[in-house]
């Protein structure tokens, strides 16, 4: 599966030359794409001469009427494709609607007040998402590189105490929201370290091992689910 994002008209990236057919978009993606071209070749003109849709996420304030019906899914937090975690979000609408119901054994009182309980995550989530779209744009950028490698190295070291947050969402059952606090608490331990990629490989195995006690004092322990 590929995730393309252009502008909402083709053109070439670099020269912000407009592209107007089928067949200058495909000469122009080959070399940064080859195994997409044969895709695209198979599409009709007409997908590439149709104007383009927008990105977009949906949220409401109201996600039920009293105790009668409820809305889940994408009917009401529809979440542009950043994090690839729509779908999932959809899903454990379900699992966690059918855990209160088990919990509290009345639709009526699930219904009721299961906005509040599960608002904050999908929020959260949505959040992510569009923060991961806005670090995609930023990925060619070496700072951006080093961020990376930095969090999977401290997640090599601590690996009971520290995960990245694509770690957190995908193998733990952290609910979102605690998700997003725990990501932004490491992001203000690196900064108060002053901890980068390179400055972390040259520390001795003393030094390492006092930075993990830190770590292991101020977060705690988790353990993946998948």
């Amino acid at each position: 599966m590929w995730n393309l994002f252009c502008t909402n008209e083709w053109v070439d990236f670099f020269t912000r030359t407009p592209l107007p057919n089928k067949a200058e978009i495909i000469e122009f993606l080959a070399p940064q794409f080859p195994l997409l071209i044969n895709v695209l070749q198979q599409l009709p003109d007409a997908c590439f001469e149709e104007p383009s849709a927008n990105m977009y996420g949906t949220r409401s304030e109201y996600w039920n009427y009293q105790d009668s019906f409820l809305l889940l899914g994408d009917a009401i937090h529809g979440m542009a494709p950043f994090y690839a975690m729509g779908m999932n979000t959809c899903f454990e609408d379900c699992a966690i609607f059918d855990q209160q119901l088990q919990q509290h054994g009345d639709i009526g009182t699930v219904i009721a007040t299961f906005q509040k309980y599960r608002k904050p995550d999908v929020d959260a989530m949505q959040d992510i998402a569009f923060q991961n779209f806005r670090n995609l744009s930023n990925s060619s950028d070496s700072s951006f590189d080093q961020e990376w490698r930095l969090d999977r190295l401290l997640s090599q070291y601590c690996p009971d105490h520290w995960a990245s947050e694509s770690a957190l969402i995908s193998f733990h059952d952290l609910p979102v929201a605690q998700v997003k606090q725990r990501v932004a608490q490491q992001q203000q331990f690196i900064s108060a370290q002053r901890l980068t990629y390179d400055s972390l490989v040259q520390k001795t195995s003393a030094e390492i091992s006092e930075l993990c006690q830190q770590i292991k004092t101020l977060f705690h322990p988790y353990k993946p689910t998948i």
